[in-house]
């Protein structure tokens, strides 16, 4: 048996991932290169899995040798249990990581020109509200007002926007249960509160034109359907490439996951406590989120140091 084989093969037995989860997950093992993926399971040394994954990233490909490599070892995690390997050798991998990094989150500069550039984009509040919240795009996409508190100054996330295959192998979107399959309660800043309120607004001037009929949801389509997290990045890969960003020697890549991320990143720039972004974010365990953004702010790290450095030389001063 392959380490393809046996990969689709270990997915299959996991009842408990979701439909999107695995989708993702056999996307990632059919992407594997013929020969790392044809190797039988009792011929893989971790040089072969080990070279394939440092080639990916120095092709700039780092959160796909990551993921992929997770995946792997997992997998071969549960080989090793049932005997099929003596030992799991992707336990051995080594990662290097050189050249350009992944883009993670915008800078401070970027987010500013990409705002500007939103003035005229009728989903505007849409990217808006996730550079304020973190929310995932599928959760937005599933965002309903009867989960928006104005008052209180809360959203409850519950439902996750996914994109599934219909019995004509047709793609379709459907509402189901978040990520980690639990309800969370995200607060709002004063600015997301007027963003939503905006957002209200513009629907019911939408509806009033006859464009469609009221929804339930947050954000849609103009003809009142759900949004597609797809179409939504293509916006954003024309909003990078326009003339807003002609003056950076580098324009950004710029995703929903990158607004995700680029609310993390300055939650951490002003010390919001990473326990709270973690809660925000939707993250299982805070660890997640140390992982993700702790290595994304080095100048936040110096300065902690700098100012612990002052703290102790005071205090060691006192008379």
């Amino acid at each position: 048996m392959t380490l393809y084989e046996y990969s689709l093969l270990w997915l299959q037995q996991k009842d408990a991932i979701k439909d999107s989860t695995r989708r993702n997950y056999q996307t990632l093992f059919r992407s594997m290169g013929q020969d790392l993926a044809n190797t039988p399971l009792e011929k893989l040394a971790h040089t072969n899995i080990e070279n394939y994954m440092n080639a990916l990233i120095a092709g700039g490909q780092q959160s796909k040798a990551k993921h992929l490599l997770q995946l792997i070892n997992s997998a071969l995690e549960d080989a090793e249990t049932e005997g099929l390997l003596k030992c799991n050798p992707a336990k051995k991998v080594k990662l290097i990581y050189g050249g350009q990094k992944e883009k993670y989150a915008l800078t401070v500069a970027e987010q500013k020109i990409f705002e500007q550039s939103l003035v005229d984009e009728r989903l505007k509040n849409f990217f808006l509200l996730q550079l304020r919240t973190g929310l995932r795009a599928g959760e937005l996409c599933a965002l309903r007002w009867q989960d928006v508190d104005f008052i209180k100054k809360f959203l409850r996330i519950r439902s996750n926007m996914l994109r599934s295959e219909s019995e004509e192998c047709k793609p379709k979107l459907k509402i189901s249960t978040t990520k980690n399959h639990k309800e969370r309660m995200v607060d709002l800043t004063e600015s997301a509160v007027e963003i939503l309120k905006a957002q209200q607004l513009r629907q019911k001037e939408e509806v009033a034109k006859g464009k469609y009929t009221e929804s339930e949801l947050v954000f849609t389509t103009l003809k009142g359907t759900c949004l597609d997290i797809n179409s939504l990045n293509r916006t954003l890969k024309r909003i990078a490439s326009s003339a807003w960003f002609e003056k950076l020697e580098e324009k950004p890549l710029i995703t929903t996951h990158v607004l995700r991320h680029t609310f993390a990143t300055r939650a951490m720039e002003v010390r919001v406590p990473t326990k709270m972004i973690s809660s925000w974010m939707g993250h299982s365990q805070t660890k997640v989120t140390e992982n993700i953004y702790l290595h994304i702010l080095p100048e936040t790290r110096e300065e902690n140091i700098r100012r612990l450095e002052e703290y102790l030389k005071a205090v060691t001063n006192l008379d």
